[in-house]
């Protein structure tokens, strides 16, 4: 008995430590292959001045308002990281993107990690194992664990949030922790927001659904007290809203409702939109996900409403159905969802459920479902694995096997910048200062410029195109706002940035007239 406990133990700590050490090495290895994404700057700098403000103890308004519409615990996680590895990375520009990269690599590693660790009792060692090496290769995951920008850390404590949530009980404790987690994920970001929306439906689906009835007044009151402790958590790690938590709470609520109403440009299945409709949600989940998982989580949604019409469900199921519907019918509420990203606190739900129902169908007695059972996890595997390879051309431009053309299909949050610094590398002269104009945030052009050492390379706005000798206009614009008239008129297109059939960047010449 000791020893077969001795070797489950041991199992398991090495499954642990494999899921880890394969995660971080993948997302290690891609870390600097991605260009400089349009927020990355932003969420740098404030990460610098939010550890510098705790270093110094210096809580002024000076140091705390910069990008006060977005709260600090994933820029405070950067920074610490930018700290830690900027001088050890070389101390200079380029150190100091790869130095802010290593938090949400770590973080985006501890995501599979926590999902064996917490689910295994939920929905199965061997479930939870599967599920973990499927957010290790994912490249939708990867491609987020690689940008120092709030989105999986939002969806780390969001996953943590959910798993702490099935271990609440009236006789223990562990509302604290869930409210904990919940207000850390709220304070990344806040389309974690799905955390409250998760634990009111898992609330309804327990008073419909639970048999034991006379805790359940107890487990409500515990949830709600989970709830206040998140809210508490969630102000307690933002010092800009210590002198008036109240007003500048409402202000940064004030903020985004203001964005949802006046929306924001973006680009979905052939359309731009500026409020997007309510199935881009599924629409997202679907591009970025191979076929394998999308038809599982087909499977799975039957499966849950046999089991609820049947009431054979267990807590884990009514667990799965409240963040899944939950977070899709929230997000389904937000007129403003700009990329993939918004949806990422999703990811793991949408990786639990699939798994589970395979694994559940490998272990059938019928013939036919555990052949299919099988087929769906080997073949999610494999195809998060090819997707794996793909992605070394390009990794923003990742979607399904469906998909011909993922810039047709959904936004490019990748500006292809990287690539074009890497082309630009090969073709320009090194003996004269040449001029590169973008409609679209030409410091990042130039940061990623200086990443490929061309520093006598300039990178300007279109005000001032009438010094440019190139023009590079990424598919994150051009897909929004078309491509300028001016740019047209007096230049060539040279060089388009593809990943494999999506493209990223069109890279324009000036005219030989244009010049003279």
């Amino acid at each position: 008995m000791r020893r077969n406990l001795s070797i489950r133990t041991a199992r398991r700590i090495a499954a642990t430590v494999g899921i880890f050490i394969l995660s971080l090495a993948i997302r290690l290895y891609f870390i600097d292959e991605t260009s400089i994404m349009p927020d990355e700057p932003i969420y740098v700098e404030a990460g610098r001045m939010y550890v510098e403000g705790f270093r110094k103890l210096d809580f002024s308004y000076d140091v705390w308002r910069f990008n006060a519409e977005h709260p600090p615990v994933a820029k405070l996680l950067i920074g610490l990281t930018q700290l830690s590895f900027h001088g050890i990375l070389g101390g200079d520009i380029h150190a100091l993107y790869l130095s802010a990269r290593i938090a949400p690599a770590i973080v985006g590693s501890l995501i599979p990690l926590s999902i064996y660790i917490l689910g295994s009792s939920i929905y199965g060692e061997i479930t939870c194992f599967i599920t973990g090496l499927t957010v290790a290769l994912s490249p939708w995951m990867v491609y987020h664990s690689t940008l120092a920008t709030l989105d999986i850390f939002a969806s780390f404590f969001t996953t943590l949030s959910f798993l702490t949530l099935y271990y609440v009980k009236p006789d223990n404790r562990m509302h604290i922790p869930l409210g904990i987690f919940s207000g850390l994920a709220i304070g990344s970001k806040g389309t974690a927001i799905i955390c409250f929306t998760g634990i009111l439906v898992y609330c309804v689906l327990i008073y419909i659904f639970e048999e034991e009835r006379k805790y359940i007044g107890r487990l409500f009151v515990k949830l709600a007290i989970s709830i206040a402790i998140s809210i508490l958590t969630f102000i307690a790690i933002w010092p800009w809203l210590w002198p008036d938590p109240l007003r500048r709470g409402l202000w940064v609520l004030g903020f985004h409702a203001s964005h949802m109403a006046r929306g924001h440009t973006t680009f979905y299945a052939g359309n731009v939109y500026t409020h997007v409709p309510p199935w881009i949600p599924v629409y997202v989940i679907s591009v970025k996900n191979p076929i394998a998982t999308i038809l599982s989580i087909i499977l799975y949604v039957g499966y849950a409403v046999e089991a609820l019409l049947k009431r054979k469900r267990s807590r884990g199921d009514l667990l799965t159905i409240s963040w899944l519907s939950g977070g899709i019918t929230t997000y389904a509420l937000f007129p403003r969802i700009i990329g993939d990203h918004y949806i990422l606190p999703l990811a793991s739900a949408v990786y639990l459920s699939s798994i589970y129902v395979a694994v559940t169908m490998a272990k059938d007695e019928g013939t036919i479902r555990r052949v299919l059972g099988f087929f769906l996890v080997i073949s999610t595997i494999a195809s998060l694995g090819f997707g794996l390879y793909r992605y070394r051309e390009s990794p923003g431009a990742y979607v399904s096997e469906i998909i011909v053309r993922g810039d047709e299909a959904i936004i490019m949050i990748d500006t292809g910048y990287e690539d074009t610094a890497d082309y630009m590398a090969g073709i320009l002269p090194r003996d004269r200062i040449i001029v590169v104009a973008t409609p679209y945030s030409p410091s990042i052009l130039e940061i990623d410029l200086r990443r490929k050492g061309l520093e006598s390379v300039v990178a300007v706005g279109m005000d001032s195109i009438d010094y440019a000798d190139y023009v590079s206009i990424p598919i994150l614009y051009a897909r929004r706002y078309g491509i300028p008239k001016v740019v047209l008129d007096r230049f060539r297109l040279i060089y388009t940035v593809t990943s494999g059939n999506t493209m990223l960047t069109y890279i324009f010449e000036a005219n030989k007239t244009t010049e003279s």
